[in-house]
């Protein structure tokens, strides 16, 4: 039977609904891939201490490439199992350059989650953050501290909200660092930076052999410019219907969109027959 040897999907606006749930089909869907013994792999750029609530509705014993492509976290036993840590001089000058053009700016280092400003507060000037936080009163990120230190932590990602793609070459003029850096975009406006080698991408490479799969002979979906490192190593590249064109470009397979049961859909499509309750 055609099948996949493993599922890899991207989170935010692909496998979670708008009200940060998963639909029952797709829960059933991981479900019963799991049960035929098909691994399944989350992957997300936001941090893994922002996803524990959803490890509690997939299982804990999935691992997730978080921080986009920065860590690699089992919940199982706890523990990051791989990250990229940004050089401390590296950091500092992406914070020198915030500062100097007053922008908003967060750090994630392997265990934290550190944001800017008040986060709770209903007209808080990052949407997505804002929006992620408030439907998840108890995720465990924390408010930057007033004396932070840019060399203090070992970040692997720094994040710049509100920043758009015309204003991006000017800002990366004053890191003098910045070529070493992997630019993504992971909603409107909202730019991620990570070491060159850190991307969902060269996550999914390193992480699915371990788990007895190869990328080439996986289903991966996602919606985003920051998911298409890893759909172009996929057998099967998948794109909800609301991702953005450069995801669809490299996608063979166009599913519904994230409120739609995507996962279970693409299944059903790619491969009649493999889960019979989706037949």
């Amino acid at each position: 039977m055609n099948r996949p040897q493993g599922v890899v999907s991207d989170l935010d606006h692909t496998l979670l609904r708008d009200d940060q749930s998963i639909s029952p089909q797709d829960l059933a869907a991981i479900k019963a891939l799991r049960a035929m013994g098909i691994p399944v792999v989350l992957a997300t750029g936001r941090h893994h201490i922002m996803c524990r609530n959803i490890a509690d509705m997939v299982g804990r014993d999935i691992p997730i490439i978080s921080n986009n492509g920065a860590t690699i976290f089992s919940f199982a036993s706890n523990e990051v199992l791989r990250a990229t840590i940004m050089p401390r001089h590296l950091v500092e000058q992406l914070w020198r350059a915030c500062q100097a053009q007053g922008r908003m700016w967060h750090v994630f280092t392997p265990d934290r989650a550190l944001l800017s400003g008040d986060f709770r507060r209903s007209d808080y000037p990052d949407q997505m953050i804002g929006e992620i936080v408030r439907k998840s009163p108890a995720m465990p990120v924390e408010s930057m501290p007033p004396n932070f230190a840019p060399t203090s932590v070992e970040a692997v990602k720094f994040m710049i909200p509100n920043l758009p793609a015309d204003e991006l070459p000017g800002y990366l003029r004053l890191v003098p660092g910045a070529n070493s850096l992997a630019v993504s975009y992971s909603g409107k406006d909202f730019i991620e930076l990570t070491m060159r080698d850190a991307t969902k991408g060269t996550a999914v490479d390193w992480l699915v052999p371990r788990l007895g799969f190869r990328a080439e002979n996986a289903l991966i979906m996602g919606n985003n410019g920051n998911d298409v490192p890893m759909l172009r190593l996929a057998g099967w590249p998948v794109a909800v219907q609301n991702a953005v064109p450069e995801a669809k470009a490299v996608a063979t397979f166009i599913t519904v969109d994230n409120e739609s049961s995507p996962l279970a859909h693409a299944l059903a499509e790619l491969f009649p027959g493999l889960l019979p309750e989706m037949a």
